[in-house]
């Protein structure tokens, strides 16, 4: 589908001759490059840029603007009637049209783009340049026919591939400048050069536009102009085309290199004489580009080099170095020898245990039998693994340690505190956190406090009563409320306990009077109304030492606590005492005996657990 016009042949064949591998030393590649001022005598263009001849003064004069890179109007502005950036005649650059051939195109941003083709005509290679270059008529959205027979003869989907050369029809197909690898050979691409293809320049589908005054040429990648006999290139830009008539030198005899076409005959630099340089298919011509020596290799058809075909595919000057066998029968690919594009079989080894991606024990399957270890410590431990025949076992990466029970930061040690200031736990309010067991749990309170739940992010929130502070906690050392006598001694007393397992522990002196008709003596311990929140709180009296139980029942009280002299009056229904009584045995009353004793008394949870929640007990004697 790529046309070239008859008259440009002669020309871009000798731009062919640039990158052919078998051109001699005496291909010289054409190209066309600026050509300085020579200062003396000559004509001027239009006035704007002459070079005034012998000692002429350079005089403006003013001219319609037209887009060319030069203040025609002599106003010292160059161009300024033109938008570049969507002007259809000079698109991105003046002289540059944007009228697709066979269709409508777009100017936006300085790029041109087809918008749409005529009837008949489609953009096959998606290059504004040549516009709708492909005359064809869409039939079916696939090249296949209806039939399935994919032998019509035509293009049926417009896409420039017929019949079993389309995808649609077949796996392998002939080479296309697409990026794939059409043809199924393990190349991309290598019917096409793009450092000097003029339909496909530096990419597939990228076409080098006519020029004025030249013939499109692609160098190196890079669009650039063949000048017409009689005209060069001055300017060096490709987009205005050769811009200017060409004055033979003085001695018009042609410098093998200096970017001048000295002799004016349409070659410039011919008689260059190149070197080589690259590696197997890759291997090129310097050429002289616009005055100066360049010499590029073709870049490579494949990254590998796998084929056994004794062609340096990937152009690193060694031949057939990846070339795995798939073939061999009875021995692995690994021992199998690639000479000179001849592929032979070696024997197979005898296991298949290094990891190496070879198959030794040709069993069809590499590194069947590796053993996989370990590496790293903490939460870094790794299992090894063989990957693709290498071998590898890769550390995690330790992260700042938590308290987890884990050892984050992989340095043999679980939970270990990091440097102060930082921490593993946070600062609770009045009292220490700590890492126990991989839970952040509280481990002391201020003098003070006490935790009842447990709650780092409270700490330890309650305020213990002050008595505590400095004693009860135990039967041993229990908070004295000293004597209680039975003239109606009276007194409520509240705590908390906290933290868990607490106890608050009481001692008292309850006094039996000295009596001698009546003995008022009834010491008595109970939960004040509401003092048990809940019911959670219980009461436990000892009379007389702390392991004594006096009477059994006095253990996990919940309400109240007696101990009387009298329970009933003489209506039985109201204790009141002992009365009426005697200091001696007296007949018709009751003894007047000394009841005074020392009372131990818990307060407790059952069940261990803390509690914020104040408890309220009354203690008295003698009150009925």
């Amino acid at each position: 589908m790529d046309k070239i016009p008859a008259r440009r042949l002669s020309r871009l064949a000798l731009v062919a001759a640039w990158v052919l591998a078998g051109c001699g030393a005496e291909a010289v590649p054409p190209t066309d490059t600026f050509r300085p001022d020579d200062g003396g005598t000559g004509d001027s263009d239009q006035g704007q840029d002459g070079d005034d001849g012998e000692g002429g003064d350079t005089v403006c004069v003013p001219a319609t603007e037209i887009c060319d890179g030069v203040d025609n109007d002599c106003d010292t502005s160059v161009d300024e009637d033109f938008d570049l950036s969507r002007d259809p005649d000079n698109c991105g650059a003046c002289g540059m049209p944007c009228r697709p051939e066979h269709g409508e195109g777009e100017c936006a941003g300085g790029v041109c783009s087809i918008t749409d083709c005529e009837p008949g005509w489609v953009d096959a290679d998606g290059s504004p340049v040549d516009g709708c270059e492909y005359a064809c008529s869409v039939s079916r959205p696939a090249e296949s026919p209806e039939d399935g027979s994919c032998s019509d003869g035509f293009d049926n989907d417009c896409d420039t591939r017929t019949d079993d050369t389309d995808t649609d029809c077949a796996t392998c197909v002939p080479e296309f400048c697409n990026g794939l690898d059409d043809d199924c050979d393990g190349l991309t691409d290598e019917d096409y050069d793009t450092d000097f293809d003029t339909h496909h320049c530096g990419a597939c589908g990228t076409v080098c536009p006519d020029r004025p005054n030249a013939s499109p040429a692609c160098v190196l990648g890079t669009c650039d102009v063949v000048c017409d006999a009689g005209w060069e290139n001055r300017d060096l830009l490709a987009s205005n085309g050769c811009e200017a008539t060409c004055t033979p030198a003085e001695t018009p005899n042609e410098v093998p290199c200096d970017g001048r076409d000295d002799d004016c005959d349409g070659w410039t630099d011919e008689d260059y004489l190149p070197y080589r340089c690259g590696s197997g298919p890759c291997e090129r011509n310097s050429i002289c580009f616009h005055g100066t020596t360049v010499c590029e290799p073709r870049a490579p058809f494949a990254t590998s080099d796998t084929t056994c075909d004794n062609i340096d595919d990937d152009c690193d000057g060694t031949v057939d170095e990846e070339w795995v066998s798939t073939g061999c029968v009875g021995a692995c690919a690994t021992t199998a020898t690639c000479t000179e594009g001849v592929p032979a079989c070696g024997p197979p080894a005898a296991d298949d245990h290094v990891c190496d991606g070879i198959d030794e024990d040709c069993d069809g399957v590499p590194d069947e039998d590796y053993v996989s270890y370990t590496c790293g410590v903490g939460a870094c431990v790794r299992t090894s693994m063989c990957v693709l025949g290498i071998d590898r076992c890769r550390e995690g990466t330790p992260v700042a340690e938590t308290c987890n029970n884990i050892d984050d930061d992989c340095n043999g040690t679980t939970d270990n505190d990091p440097p102060p200031p930082a921490s593993l736990c946070p600062t609770p309010p009045a009292g220490t956190a700590g890492c126990v067991a991989g839970t952040c749990r509280m481990t002391s309170c201020d003098p003070g406090y006490a935790d009842a739940d447990g709650s780092i992010a409270n700490g330890c929130e309650c305020a213990v009563e002050a008595s505590e502070a400095t004693g009860g906690g135990s039967c041993a050392a229990p908070i004295d409320l000293g004597d209680f006598p039975d003239s109606g001694a009276d007194r409520t007393i509240t705590g908390k306990i906290a933290p868990a397992g607490d106890e608050d522990w009481y001692r008292v002196r309850a006094v039996d009077l000295a009596d001698t008709t009546c003995d008022a003596f009834n010491f008595d311990v109970r939960f004040n109304t509401g003092g048990n929140p809940g019911g959670v709180f219980r009461i436990d009296v000892r009379r007389g030492a702390c392991d004594a139980l006096d009477p059994p029942c006095a253990l996990n009280i919940s309400d109240r606590y007696s101990w009387y002299t009298d329970f009933r009056d003489g209506s039985g229904t109201t204790a009141t005492g002992e009365c009426q009584c005697r200091t001696t045995s007296t007949s018709g009353f009751n003894l007047c005996t000394d009841n005074t004793a020392v009372y131990y008394i818990r307060v407790y949870r059952p069940d261990g657990a803390a509690n914020c929640n104040d408890y309220s007990i009354r203690i008295s004697n003698g009150v009925f």
